[in-house]
């Protein structure tokens, strides 16, 4: 067995794939890891598929594996990539994003063999690669700081979530058991979630590992408020689905609190002011228990 996957799923990201797989290229040229890049094109219709058939040609010399496939959404294609590597550990990596060189082995410096899941910050880079975030945990509400003595993980994400981009490694075999809820439009939300049912088997990194590219299309960062309507609807059907877990027993009040929070949000964008108001308050009271 390979002891690492570059994972890559990709949907019409032509523009950005060069600097994406050269990333990829660049960090493995940090480490001796045997790995693999696994690719799979989502149906792309922009010709993203020969961009990455001619970086393949160009750069022969790195081990890529390429898989298209008719569209099937994302949560779909990460189950197929999972499940179709061969490293130890897979490192998944958008195909819009850019992973910074050095930041695998930084990862993997942290493997243990209780540990299922390293994960670490990055950059915010905006369409032209210029970075305009030093952190996309704090441009996404979280607060990285509070992560570094890596107790009460699970609690202090699910408050504040703020996961996005490749910044996580994972072992291959947690996927015997697991896979990415295809319902769901908050897919790294579910996996965190199934990681916690083991509190002591995740770690973070205080590094820099990545570049997360904001444009249009990203779930975390959406104004229209359908599509707000929809991606928050989509977390509350995953707090209802794990707030009765046994295996998340200890971290029920937290999700909970976040529950009546999204349903809050959900509320105030449906201008429903009172239903808003009302469930607030029921945050506040769940967010009061300890």
């Amino acid at each position: 067995m390979l002891q690492l996957t570059y994972a890559m799923p990709c949907y019409n990201h032509s523009a950005f794939l060069v600097e994406a797989l050269d990333s990829i290229k660049n960090d493995i040229a940090t480490h001796d890891f045997s790995y693999e890049v696994l690719i799979i094109d989502d149906g792309s219709q922009d010709g993203s598929v020969e961009v990455i058939r001619k970086w393949m040609q160009t750069n022969n010399d790195i081990h890529v594996r390429l898989i298209t496939q008719e569209n099937h959404g994302i949560a779909k294609t990460v189950n197929k990539l999972y499940n179709n590597s061969v490293g130890e550990f897979v490192r998944l990596s958008a195909s819009d994003d850019i992973v910074l060189p050095g930041s695998t082995a930084a990862l993997m410096s942290l493997v243990t063999d209780k540990i299922t899941c390293v994960f670490a910050d990055g950059f915010v880079i905006d369409n032209d690669s210029v970075q305009v975030a030093d952190s996309f945990m704090a441009y996404n509400g979280g607060k990285p700081n509070d992560l570094r003595n890596n107790q009460r993980i699970p609690q202090k994400l699910i408050g504040r979530w703020c996961i996005a981009g490749p910044c996580i490694l994972v072992r291959r075999d947690f996927f015997n058991h697991y896979q990415y809820d295809e319902k769901s439009r908050i897919d790294d939300f579910d996996f965190f979630l199934n990681v916690f049912k083991r509190p002591d088997s995740i770690i973070y990194l205080d590094k820099k590992v990545c570049g997360y590219r904001i444009h249009g299309t990203n779930t975390s960062k959406v104004k229209d408020v359908a599509s707000r309507i929809a991606n928050l609807t989509s977390f509350c059907y995953l707090l209802e689905k794990y707030t009765r877990s046994p295996e998340l027993e200890y971290v029920r009040k937290q999700l909970q609190a976040k529950k009546y929070l999204t349903i809050c949000k959900i509320s105030y964008l449906q201008k429903k002011i009172l239903k808003a108001v009302f469930y607030y308050a029921i945050y506040i009271y769940y967010t009061s228990l300890r």
